[in-house]
């Protein structure tokens, strides 16, 4: 109760509403999430971070303490590496003024003459990049390196 208390205090000091989005915790490292990680032993599904989650848990299934094949792992990496380069080169365009999605492929512009951008953004996409090259550094996964590579 002090402790919340004292946030409160802090939060009010600095001229933040304690329940606003500033004064949220928001936390700062980055995240690569494999989704449904299946345990070939006891068929348990869990979602894998392999950037947050404890070392000693990432490799292990938590439901009965089998082991997850490396390269099992790494070919999920790789599945979602090429599922952000098929979004990315399948994008449609919208409107840089109204949001609009592009209907067709001829016109320059949009009917309130915005121009057309990508959906997906180039920075953000780098930089997911940069996060699979460090997660393949970090566990020496050879193929997800080379493919990264390749497209940065």
């Amino acid at each position: 109760m002090e402790i919340r208390m004292l946030r409160r205090d802090l939060l009010k000091l600095f001229g933040i509403m304690e329940f606003s989005e500033e004064g949220m915790f928001k936390n700062p490292s980055t995240s690569l999430i494999i989704a449904e990680v299946i345990c070939d032993a006891c068929y348990y599904i869990r979602d894998i971070d392999v950037c947050k989650d404890d070392e000693n848990i990432l490799w292990r299934c938590t439901n009965c303490d089998r082991e997850y094949g490396k390269l099992i792992i790494e070919e999920r990496l790789i599945y979602e590496l090429n599922k952000l380069l098929v979004q990315y080169f399948s994008q449609d365009y919208k409107c840089e003024k109204c949001g609009e999605m592009r209907s067709d492929e001829l016109s320059n512009h949009c009917q309130c003459s915005g121009k057309w951008v990508n959906t997906v953004d180039m920075k953000e996409l780098k930089k997911k990049f940069r996060i699979f090259a460090n997660v393949s550094d970090a566990y020496n996964f050879d193929l997800l390196r080379q493919l990264v590579a390749e497209v940065i």
